[in-house]
Parts: C-alpha cells; sequence; structure tokens
C-alpha cells in the first residue's frame, strides 16, 4: 500500500473475494473478471473483466515488475553485507 496503512478488515474482505472466485471455478467452472481491487473506505470494490487485452497488460505490468526486482537485487544483497 502507498501510504503503509492497512485496515484491520482487509485481511478478512480479500479472503471472501479470494473465496468466491474459488467457488466460481469449482462450481461454475468460469471466472469473468480477475484483479478486483477494494476500497475500505468507501466500501468499494472493482474487478477487471477477463479480456485479452486486460490478461496482456496484467502480464505486461507482472515482468516488468519481475525485471525491477531482479535489477534491484543485487543492491540489496549489497546493502545487507554491509
Amino acid at each position: 500500500m502507498e501510504d503503509n496503512v492497512q485496515s484491520l478488515m482487509v485481511n478478512q474482505a480479500m479472503a471472501a473475494i479470494a473465496s468466491e472466485y474459488v467457488a466460481k471455478l469449482i462450481i461454475r467452472r468460469r471466472i469473468t473478471t480477475f484483479q478486483t481491487a477494494i476500497d475500505l473506505q468507501t466500501l468499494s470494490m472493482r474487478s477487471t473483466p477477463v479480456t485479452p487485452t486486460a490478461i496482456r497488460a496484467a502480464v505486461d505490468t507482472f515482468t516488468a515488475y519481475q525485471h525491477r526486482r531482479a535489477a534491484e537485487a543485487p543492491l540489496q544483497e549489497q546493502a545487507r553485507a554491509a
């Protein structure tokens, strides 16, 4: 989280969302959304529809994140050794 503040109920809310995804996969054998984000301040939730464009964007974001972490790993290792 950007400001390092987390609601006391965020884990329970995310567990409920994850459980619903699992139930949809088991019962209906399909899901139509992913990347569900919640805002407990406004009590709102938003999920991304499963589309080729949305999947590609998610994969690209994750790949960029992995590359960034790989580039930062030697610096973090040096800092720990110092």
